[in-house]
């Protein structure tokens, strides 16, 4: 059954998400193939054990048509591939201590989901990986409507703009001013308390409150359209003593700048199982 949370305190004991490196190099780019032999493969992929000095950031960079990952670990860049909301299982001590550098180009122009299985692929020779996935449980939040006649809070604002417009005109090199807000046009700005919402979608929205609340979050609003509003909130905190900060909590500042709760309940989601993974061969 789902419940409604009254505030922190009413909550359950929330974990916060160790998510991998997930690389939106695979959203905000093109690129290529299929499985072996069904589309072409890599123009270059170059693969080597990291040399330098041990404990230092890895770096990750995606130009267009290419792929670059320097002082990683195997665990870091299989998101490029695969999506593991719940993280991965079956990984073996190396992939996650071993350093790496990964360089990868491919033809600018490839479709994107073509570049995904690109990538799998080049996973599949270069380490003989074999992946499935398992459902799971996974404690989740419910973003919906806190009012029962509907109303919505006085900061969140039916957008107005035309989406596609604004596209077409940033394509072409006319970017808009921001809205008075601060937010970009049909875009949305995010820092650790604050979300400047440009006219998004309430599933852009959930799928962002899902950091900061630390679970899944699922649109079931069931408003139509892109929005606009700026919601300041301070995180929740391990302590349930401890000071919130300037803002209140996610909770409290969804429910009364923009008459939106978040409720929980168990939600299936994906955990990335490893079957069967080898250290990369170098080149």
């Amino acid at each position: 059954m789902q419940s409604e949370p009254a505030g922190p305190s009413s909550l359950p004991a929330m974990r916060p998400r160790h998510w991998i490196i997930h690389v939106s190099v695979v959203a905000a780019l093109s690129g290529g193939l299929a499985l072996r032999g069904q589309a072409p493969g890599f123009d270059a992929v170059s693969i080597k054990p990291h040399v330098g000095p041990p404990g230092v950031g890895g770096f990750i960079s995606a130009p267009p048509g290419q792929y670059r990952a320097t002082n990683v670990r195997v665990s870091q860049i299989l998101g490029v591939a695969w999506d593991a909301p719940m993280g991965i299982k079956g990984l073996p001590k190396w992939a996650s201590e071993e350093a790496i550098d990964v360089e990868v180009k491919w033809p600018v122009n490839t479709p994107r989901d073509q570049l995904v299985e690109m990538f799998r692929s080049m996973f599949a020779e270069r380490m003989k990986l074999q992946v499935h996935y398992e459902t799971v449980d996974d404690p989740s939040f419910a973003l919906t409507v806190a009012r029962a006649d509907g109303r919505l809070g006085r900061g969140l604002t039916r957008s107005t703009l035309d989406c596609e417009a604004v596209g077409a005109a940033m394509r072409a090199g006319h970017p808009l001013p921001d809205l008075p807000n601060g937010a970009g046009p049909c875009r949305m700005w995010e820092s650790n308390d604050t979300i400047l919402a440009g006219g998004i979608t309430m599933a852009e929205l959930a799928q962002h409150l899902t950091g900061p609340s630390g679970r899944q979050v699922v649109d079931r609003t069931g408003l139509e359209g892109r929005w606009e509003f700026v919601l300041h909130f301070s995180r929740e905190e391990r302590d349930p003593n401890a000071p919130l900060g300037l803002y209140p909590s996610l909770f409290t500042a969804l429910q009364n700048e923009l008459g939106l709760k978040l409720v929980p309940f168990v939600g299936k989601n994906k955990l990335l199982v490893i079957d069967h993974i080898e250290r990369p061969t170098a080149n």
